[in-house]
């Protein structure tokens, strides 16, 4: 640490402002380039959770919830198809009652390969999250 001192002290006022300047550039640009990719991360993460949103808004009236029992009936909607081919949107709908069981499976499940982890959370609140599925990115609401 000795030597680093005295060699800072042998350069020149010149060559000191220059090292401070860069020093204080790269921490600067550093810093700017963190705050830039967080809010960049945090917006793709707002788009998919409204699209999210959307997807489920647009499925809430074709779910059944008369007496104790849940159905689901998506005859009537117009994504139907989409959700079938799964291939326009990569939307996947899985419909659990409040016991943990499957109730629902959109039938772009049966080509996959690697089953979806799923932990419901304890209490009845809107969260989403970011996970890993089939080798890509994928993003949960609950």
């Amino acid at each position: 640490m000795n030597s680093l001192t005295s060699f800072f002290e042998r350069l020149s006022i010149s060559k000191k402002l220059a090292f401070w300047y860069g020093l204080s550039l790269f921490i600067m640009l550093s810093a700017f380039g963190y705050f830039l990719y967080e809010s960049f991360h945090q917006s793709i993460h707002h788009n998919y959770d409204r699209h999210l949103r959307f997807e489920a808004e647009q499925l809430l009236p074709h779910i059944n919830t008369s007496g104790d029992t849940l159905a689901i009936d998506l005859s009537g909607y117009s994504r139907n198809a989409a959700l079938k081919s799964g291939v326009e949107y990569g939307t996947y709908v899985r419909l659990y009652n409040q016991k943990d069981h499957l109730i629902y499976k959109s039938p772009n499940f049966a080509g996959t390969n690697q089953p979806l982890d799923t932990e419901i959370p304890e209490k009845p609140e809107e969260y989403s999250f970011s996970s890993q599925w089939q080798e890509l990115p994928a993003r949960t609401l609950f």
